[in-house]
């Protein structure tokens, strides 16, 4: 439990971004509810990572500055999660209940429990739900619908 994200997948983003000539050129290549996932992951990791000690912190980008940019990316021009729901996008909504949950504010779960209904429902839009013939389907993409669904549905009976 709790990995929604494959650390493939994220290891996908990270060399999509680095092997371009420029980071931004990088970050380009990517669809925006993928990039929507992999800016969660650093939101996440921002609660997630000790600072290393003896070392001065750097500048860095506070995790509520990495949300905001995810959740903008989910409603970003034509590729409105609600019209055109992803399985990154369900990742990412999936990150935005952790985030949520784990940021220390007090309303942060009463935040988070509309964004988990809404995280399942789009789930079964694209149907996660569904078993798929393993004959047909590619074997990997089979087993990520069915980790992102259990992430889910094991998160919202949480």
């Amino acid at each position: 439990m709790w990995r929604p994200i494959a650390p493939a997948t994220a290891q996908r983003h990270l060399n999509s971004i680095y092997s371009a000539p420029n980071v931004v050129d990088g970050i380009q290549l990517l669809e925006p509810h993928s990039l929507a996932s992999f800016l969660i992951v650093l939101a996440l990791g921002s609660f997630f990572t000790p600072p290393i000690p003896g070392a001065s912190p750097p500048e860095a980008i506070p995790g509520s500055s990495y949300f905001n940019l995810a959740s903008a990316l989910l409603s970003f021009g034509p590729y409105h999660f609600l019209s055109f729901p992803t399985m990154a996008a369900v990742e990412t909504l999936h990150g935005m209940v952790s985030y949520l949950f784990c940021s220390g504010d007090r309303d942060g779960g009463r935040q988070a429990w509309p964004l988990l209904g809404l995280c399942s429902r789009v789930a079964q839009g694209i149907g996660l739900h569904k078993r798929w013939n393993k004959a047909s389907a590619n074997p990997t993409e089979a087993q990520d619908r069915s980790r992102v669904w259990w992430e889910v549905i094991s998160y919202d009976l949480l």
